[in-house]
């Protein structure tokens, strides 16, 4: 689990940064986008050899543009605030203003898009070891678990039933940070009842009626 909640740090990190820079990021994350973890995987294999820094490298770069547009889309919503607008009419800094409004109002949403994006990239990661493109021989990752324990199933099937069970705890976790939300107070409306209006005087009734 520590090296997929790494790579979507990571991912995080990085969607932050590109985002920032704005147009600059959009060839790259279609990119990347594009690609299925499995090839990248296979690509970055032939290129450095199956190990866990290739696999989690491949998973990254396929994991990154989602969160990109995500928090693009963020700084623009926070941005455009009409109380943030105003900010540097006041004298407060572009640094400042990042700082202590933008950051703030869009790390949180991503987070939770993060979160939720943990089990894909535990399971790709699992994928990529159980094909033999990721961990090899004596790391313990889930992927490999499952591939050398497959031929034993029968025999002895909590080789296979562990990982499996970590895989889906891993998820299960991974939605329950998700949906973490501060709790926030809400006003509470004033109580009316039992408060009577003021009753209108009988001589104002028919005040306007000149007496013939």
């Amino acid at each position: 689990m520590l090296p997929s909640l790494g790579i979507v740090l990571l991912a995080i990190l990085i969607g932050l940064l590109l985002a920032v820079l704005g147009e600059v990021a959009r060839g790259p994350a279609e990119v990347a986008n594009a690609t299925p973890p499995i090839l990248a995987g296979v690509i970055i294999a032939a290129l450095f050899g199956p190990s866990v820094g290739g696999a989690a490298l491949a998973v990254l770069w396929v994991t990154w543009p989602p969160l990109t547009t995500h928090a693009a889309a963020l700084i623009d919503e926070a941005a455009a605030m009409p109380h943030i607008r105003w900010l540097p009419l006041a004298g407060v800094s572009s640094a400042e203003i990042w700082v202590r409004h933008i950051l703030p109002a869009a790390v949180p949403p991503l987070l939770r898009h993060g979160m939720l994006r943990l089990p894909g990239v535990a399971l790709a990661l699992a994928a990529l070891g159980f094909l033999g493109l990721g961990a090899q021989p004596p790391l313990p990752e889930w992927g490999l678990l499952l591939s050398e324990g497959i031929d034993y199933v029968e025999r002895a099937p909590w080789t296979t039933v562990a990982p499996a069970t970590a895989l889906i705890l891993t998820s299960v976790l991974a939605v329950a940070l998700a949906g973490l939300r501060r709790r926030q107070r809400r006003p509470t409306a004033p109580d009316n009842r039992g408060v009577s209006e003021p009753a209108i005087p009988l001589t104002l009734i028919g005040a306007d009626e000149s007496p013939r």
